[in-house]
């Protein structure tokens, strides 16, 4: 959403930021619903993305309004401490071997992992160009959104191809945080995937009666 503010302050703007918004939240989460099942979820789903069609163009407005940043930063914050906060309850329930699907287990995952990474990217296109110094050096710019969805990638699959640098010391600290929280996400994930992949061969090639030739 940040990228679209060079666009000015125009009616077409709101609606590309609200359409943006209802894609890809109201995306992930009515891929939530179809994946629980119900048609109760379902429903509120939809219903919902009309909110997020206001709440997109409402967002909008305080990226074109630099004394605003506040309530949306706030947002953003409160956003990855819920990831972090759902995925310690998530990993509890594993922990503790209660009774939960592995494919909502690994939905849910998935979904944390990949919203971690939309909220860095919207962090780092609202935070670089309105603060005293520039927090990260590019070589070369495409648009500011793209620029930070791969940076945003990168960080979270610890590639760094080194093409885009954090300059101060709150991009370092930024960037290190999403590096370590999006590196457990993946660990785990990968682990459950295995321990769950080598349980089923251990079921398979244990014990119980051998069939008759």
């Amino acid at each position: 959403l940040g990228a679209f503010a060079h666009i000015g302050k125009t009616g077409g703007s709101y609606v590309k930021a609200g359409a943006v918004v209802t894609a890809t939240v109201g995306g992930a989460i009515l891929m939530h619903a179809l994946v629980r099942g119900g048609r109760e979820r379902i429903m509120r789903a939809l219903l919902g993305l009309p909110l997020l069609f206001v709440a997109g163009a409402v967002e909008y407005y305080i990226i074109c309004h630099r004394d605003l940043y506040w309530i949306i930063l706030t947002l953003l914050a409160v956003a990855v401490a819920l990831n972090v906060y759902e995925f310690a309850l998530s990993l509890r329930a594993v922990w503790r071997r209660e009774m939960v699907s592995r494919e909502s287990t690994l939905v849910q995952f998935v979904f944390l992992y990949v919203t971690t990474v939309l909220s860095y990217t919207l962090l780092y296109t609202i935070l670089d160009p309105h603060v005293p110094h520039r927090l990260f050096k590019m070589e070369s710019s495409i648009d500011p959104l793209l620029d930070f969805l791969y940076l945003s990638v990168i960080t979270a699959t610890t590639v760094g191809y080194g093409d885009i640098v954090p300059l101060t010391a709150g991009a370092k600290v930024l960037v290190m945080s999403q590096t370590v929280i999006c590196y457990i996400f993946l660990s785990i994930l990968i682990g459950l995937i295995v321990s769950w992949t080598g349980g089923h061969v251990g079921r398979s090639s244990g014990g119980g009666k051998r069939p008759s030739r």
